[in-house]
This record gives structure tokens, C-alpha cells and sequence, in this order.
């Protein structure tokens, strides 16, 4: 099995190589995979989102390797490192980058050579370079990436990812599983299977707000009817994890997350199902209430109620044309405790700013986390040398971790070795 194949057989147009750790291997896969891709004929889109294939680690100091672009591909970086540039481009369209490296350059590469990478760092930029290059004929486009710019590895912009770690990942094996363990999770969550719940949360993103699904009321207090949106005024939940948590009752059936998604939120979102499971509402801080719980902020429109739950704008949204499906119904006919599973609901992998165990109390409580926009994990590549005197044993370390996470094969691109233990 080889790498490259991987990438062919999965038919992923684009992909992105993201590194969870400096000099873990990022860019010599990226390399590994334009040699083995072009020979086989693939015109290629490269572009990273930051700055790749510098010779000199502009933190460290360390040599790097440099990014080889083939005769025919294309390529987007800016202006002001063409100048060291070996390549010969022939320039396509030019964007607007502040700066001291000038505009964005996008190109085909008439002369092939080395040359650094740098491109834009947000998800709808990095979404419209992608699809530029597959107009312009791109057979796959690959995005050079790291954790901490994992908006490459988002399925808004990217189909699927590689993620690459090595010893210059963390201080013992564990620890690099772990992080390995929970990325590949991350980008495994499923979609909500509530369609209702998809649908409305699919709302709550464009409108860029935190959001609740919940049953509401009859003015008369009947039985709960079909679900509404209710929107708060909080474009991220950083910062507001407590206040929005208190929002949850017994009527929510999920909480809608457009922005990041953190440790505490899960901590504070698994204490108000707590309470909910014991019959009762979260209690408020004390010496605190609705209107200040937030400081100076304005929390109109954002309380809930039995009755009409309010928006933003004064209405509940409501999915047009949609009854209540059976898993509703069932919900609204069982107990507060029955009702469980509650979704929360992030807009995609690239959001989860926590590690799987953080997640594992919020799922003991019956809550289930879900992405709108589901992401895919190709393979994992490690590097078995770090930067200071830890080197592992090829063979071992991919067998070590292809055990450990067992759902995408692992690659040591140097040396050849690979394994995976497929699950059934």
C-alpha cells in the first residue's frame, strides 16, 4: 500500500496536510505526495494556509524542506517570495494581501523548481483559492497545514485530510496517540440524525449565532409542538459558556454552535443536563440573574420561554414545509430523562478545541456531539525523528500507532513503512 494511492482511490479532489506539531513531517509528505502524484500524470493545486518551505524556520532557526512544484501545477503564494523563487509562474489572477509579503499570487508553474507556500488563512479564502484551481484544471489541489491553522483541514474547504505527527509531537508515545486518537475522532463525528435539528442548526450558522432547538408551546400550554430556533445574541461561545448552558431546559432538544467549541462549554453543558436529569433547572449564580449574568451586555431576546420561544428578531424560525417527524414526536411524548440524547452541534471538526475524553462526560449525561459538514481522515504520516536526540524505530512506531487507531492506515513516507488494521 502506498500513500498516493490512498489519495487516488478515495477520489477526493482536495486534501489537506495538516501537522499536529512543528517537525513532525508536514511538508515531506506534502512532497512525497506531488512526486508520486505528478509522475502519475495528476496537474496538481498547491497552496498552504500561512507560510511553508522556507529553507530556515524563521522561530527556530532550523533548516526546512523546501516545496518542490512541478512543471503544470498550480500554485498561489505571495509576490514577494517569487523573488527567491527557482520557478518560472505564469500568473493567472492576483488578490489584495496586506503586508509585508505583498499580494497573493495564483499561477501555473512554467518552469518547475522550489519555491515557499504562503496563502490566505481563513476557511472562505482558503475554500475560493480550491476551487479556482480545479476550474483551472486541477486534478487534486493539496493544502499545506498545521493544527494550529486547522481551517485547512475544514470540509468547507478541504474534502478530506492526512494528519502528520512525529516525535517532535509530544514528550512520550501516549501522548501522541492521544492527540492523534482525538483528532481522528473529531473529524468521525456523524451528522445529526434528527433532520429537523440539521436543518435548523443549518440556520443558526448562516446566521453566525449561538442557537437553540427547542419544542415549544401552545399559548394555552398544551403539549409541546414542532421545534423552533431560538437565537441568541452571541456570534461565539468563548467567553459566554455558563450564560448560554443556562439556557438549556427541558423543551431544548439541541444546542447550535457556529464558532469554536471548548472544554469549559462541554463542562458547563453536562452540569445543566445534570440538573435536567435530577428534574430540575440549573440554578443561576448567585447574585446574579438574566439581565447580568453577562456583565454590560443586553440579554433581550435571549431568555427562553414556554410559551412563543423568542429569536433575535422577535420570531421563532421555524423549518418551512416540515412536520414533525416520529423521533420529535417520540421525544415530546417521553419524560425530560427519556428525551435524551441532546445534540450539540458544531458547525464542523475544525471547531472542536478539546480532546475526546473532555467529551466523554457530556455523553454520559445522554448528550451526543455532532458537525453539520462531517469530516474524513485519509491517513495518518509520522516522522520518527525529532529535532532533538528522540528517534524511534520505523517499523515500530507505525505498527504502534496503526494499532492504536486502527480506522485509517499509517504512513512512514521515508522509509516505506506502513500499516493498517482495518476495522471491519
Amino acid at each position: 500500500m502506498d500513500l498516493a494511492d490512498v489519495v487516488v482511490e478515495s477520489g477526493a479532489r482536495s486534501i489537506a496536510i495538516v501537522g499536529t506539531a512543528k517537525n513532525v513531517g508536514k511538508t515531506v509528505t506534502l512532497n512525497y505526495l506531488v512526486g508520486e502524484l505528478s509522475s502519475r500524470g495528476y496537474t496538481l493545486g498547491l497552496l498552504s494556509s500561512g507560510r511553508d518551505g522556507e529553507r530556515v524556520d524563521v522561530l527556530t532557526g532550523e533548516p526546512k524542506p523546501q516545496v518542490y512544484l512541478p512543471r503544470g501545477s498550480w500554485v498561489a503564494t505571495a509576490e514577494a517570495l517569487l523573488e527567491g523563487a527557482s520557478i518560472s509562474l505564469e500568473v493567472v489572477d492576483v488578490w489584495e494581501r496586506p503586508g509585508v509579503f505583498g499580494r497573493l499570487v495564483l499561477g501555473r508553474v512554467v518552469e518547475p523548481g522550489l519555491a515557499e507556500l504562503m496563502g490566505p488563512r481563513s476557511s472562505r479564502q482558503l475554500a475560493s483559492a480550491v476551487k479556482k484551481f480545479l476550474a483551472y484544471g486541477a486534478d487534486i489541489v493539496l493544502v499545506d497545514g498545521a493544527l494550529d491553522r486547522r481551517a485547512a483541514a475544514s470540509p468547507l474547504v478541504t474534502e478530506a485530510c492526512i494528519f502528520a505527527t512525529g516525535a517532535s509531537s509530544a514528550d512520550d508515545l501516549n501522548s501522541m496517540v492521544d492527540t492523534l486518537e482525538s483528532l481522528v475522532w473529531a473529524w468521525s463525528l456523524p451528522q445529526p440524525e434528527d433532520v429537523l435539528v440539521a436543518k435548523l442548526g443549518a440556520r443558526a450558522i448562516e446566521k453566525e449565532r449561538v442557537a437553540l432547538v427547542k419544542l415549544g408551546r401552545s399559548a394555552r400550554g398544551e403539549a409541546p409542538v414542532r421545534p423552533v430556533l431560538v437565537s441568541t445574541e452571541y456570534p461565539t461561545a468563548l467567553s459566554y459558556e455558563e450564560d448560554i448552558a443556562q439556557e438549556i431546559d427541558e423543551n431544548t432538544l439541541a444546542l447550535i454552535v457556529p464558532g469554536s467549541v471548548d472544554r469549559v462549554l462541554l463542562q458547563e453543558v453536562t452540569a445543566s443536563l445534570a440538573h435536567l436529569g435530577e428534574g430540575r433547572r440549573r440554578p443561576i449564580r448567585a447574585g446574579t440573574d438574566a439581565a447580568t449574568r453577562s456583565g454590560d451586555r443586553s440579554r433581550e431576546g435571549t431568555k427562553s420561554g414556554w410559551t412563543q420561544p423568542p429569536g433575535t428578531d422577535g420570531a421563532p424560525d421555524t423549518p418551512d414545509g416540515i412536520g414533525e417527524n416520529s423521533l420529535v414526536a417520540d421525544r415530546t411524548a417521553s419524560s425530560a430523562r427519556e428525551r435524551l440524547p441532546f445534540y450539540l452541534v458544531m458547525r464542523d471538526p475544525s471547531c472542536a478545541m478539546f480532546r475526546r475524553e473532555h467529551a466523554v462526560p457530556l455523553e454520559r449525561m445522554g448528550g451526543q456531539l455532532r458537525v453539520l459538514e462531517p469530516g474524513r481522515v485519509l491517513a495518518v504520516t509520522i516522522n520518527p525523528c525529532s529535532s532533538g536526540e528522540m528517534v524511534y524505530e520505523p517499523r515500530k512506531l507505525v505498527r504502534y500507532i496503526g494499532e492504536k487507531i486502527k480506522s485509517v492506515p499509517v504512513f512512514d513516507v521515508v522509509s516505506g513503512e506502513w500499516f493498517w488494521e482495518e476495522v471491519a
